[in-house]
């Protein structure tokens, strides 16, 4: 007996004229899948003008069954829509058509996870440190290691500003780009900033003007929660079966880098530390990911390594209280290269480090992926650098024993 399958639809329906077809490709950028959980998925998309689109998604080549429809909305500008009722560790395809003719102007797919802290395989790509222009071929080759998410971590676009509208303005510039776009509308895309897209270069939590750098932020990526009700910033969290990613922002609460480096001086704030001291302490998730633009050790100028205590507590509380599985992730260094650093706190573990940094902002366009393997006795973590004509640099398998302090159980 056949099993009955239900495939959804909106109907995003306006009071206006809809525009020619050749101008309905023109006008909408995106779209954006971003946060996907094993039963919702959010998709971002944006129009400059007024336009009846209808978005169909399922699984591939099945028969709809069902719809569900949103009452009229004026979509022109920036939206975010959930595609909901979704099954887990299922392959979705999602068209965006014209409401009129039904003509396909855009298109994409994705995965969902399974439910948290199922074992599982999956892969993530991880990216920073990009502009426009003639050679995108890194976003290609990452394309072809067919990732389950992909993470960007920082320097997403060039405006180095806290302009609110500029802001909007190299972000729709950049999603423009062809190989760009299609990594955006085929991989769930998960987002933090660093300085050029927060604010001017080296920029900290003084920047004047940081709420409208937020509010942009905020609008332009379909990202979990971010932030909390009493902490403003682009941090979040969100699982991956039996892997936990936080995306920490060190940017909106970090002190400046030409203070002086005490026990006052703060990367990402106490605040959001508390909130990722919890998220640590709480997590039932074999690995656990902290990913963000600033590098452990490798800048000497705008990283980690001149926040002489605001790295120490960190790796104090991972180590003192026996946080298993922890894998950094950062950027903007413009080169991707993995580093181990001793933290010198006994009993410790090594840290490892994978920074992915310009995959068009560099002469090899690097990036990172990691694949995660929880279905096994011993789970695994392999990381790959990878250039864009398809070259591995370097690579590193860890295993979920080896990061564990000596005196845990």
């Amino acid at each position: 007996m056949k099993s009955k399958i239900t495939l959804f639809f909106i109907l995003l329906s306006l009071i206006t004229t809809l525009p020619t077809q050749a101008q309905s490709k023109n006008i909408i950028t995106g779209p954006i899948i971003g946060n996907v959980t094993h039963k919702n998925a959010t998709l971002w998309l944006h129009t400059n003008k007024q336009i009846n689109l209808t978005i169909h998604y399922g699984q591939p080549a099945l028969y709809f069954q069902k719809k569900s429809t949103i009452s009229n909305k004026d979509i022109k500008g920036k939206q975010k829509f959930s595609l909901s009722n979704l099954k887990p560790n299922t392959h979705y395809a999602y068209t965006i058509t014209n409401s009129n003719n039904s003509q396909i102007l855009k298109k994409g797919s994705f995965k969902t996870p399974p439910h948290p802290n199922t074992p599982t395989k999956f892969k993530l790509a991880a990216t920073s440190c990009m502009k426009k222009g003639d050679n995108q071929q890194g976003w290609v080759t990452l394309l072809n290691e067919k990732p389950d998410i992909h993470l960007m971590i920082g320097d997403s676009t060039y405006a180095d500003t806290t302009d609110y509208k500029t802001i909007w303005e190299h972000q729709l510039a950049y999603r423009a780009q062809p190989e760009y776009a299609k990594v955006l509308a085929n991989v769930p895309t998960y987002a933090v900033w660093d300085d050029h897209d927060y604010g001017p270069n080296n920029s900290d939590g003084t920047a004047k003007g940081k709420e409208n750098s937020l509010r942009a932020w905020t609008e332009l990526f379909p990202n979990p929660k971010m932030g909390t009700k009493e902490t403003p910033g682009v941090f979040h969290t969100f699982n991956r079966g039996d892997v936990q990613i936080f995306m920490l922002d060190t940017r909106y609460h970090r002190s400046p880098d030409v203070a002086p480096d005490d026990k006052n001086k703060r990367m990402i704030g106490d605040a959001q530390f508390n909130w990722l001291k919890k998220g640590l302490k709480n997590s039932k998730a074999k690995f656990k990911v902290l990913a963000m633009g600033s590098t452990l050790q490798a800048s000497s100028s705008d990283g980690w390594r001149i926040y002489t205590y605001a790295r120490k507590r960190l790796y104090n509380y991972i180590m003192k209280n026996n946080i298993k599985g922890v894998i950094f992730i950062s950027g903007d260094i413009h080169r991707s290269l993995i580093q181990t650093h001793n933290t010198k706190i006994k009993n410790a573990y090594p840290i490892t480090e994978v920074i992915s940094s310009g995959i068009t902002r560099s002469k090899q366009r690097s990036f990172a992926t990691i694949e995660f393997d929880i279905t096994i006795k011993d789970p695994t973590a392999t990381i790959k650098i990878i250039n864009a004509d398809k070259t591995i640099t370097q690579k590193k398998t860890l295993k979920y024993s080896q990061l564990k302090t000596t005196n845990s159980k």
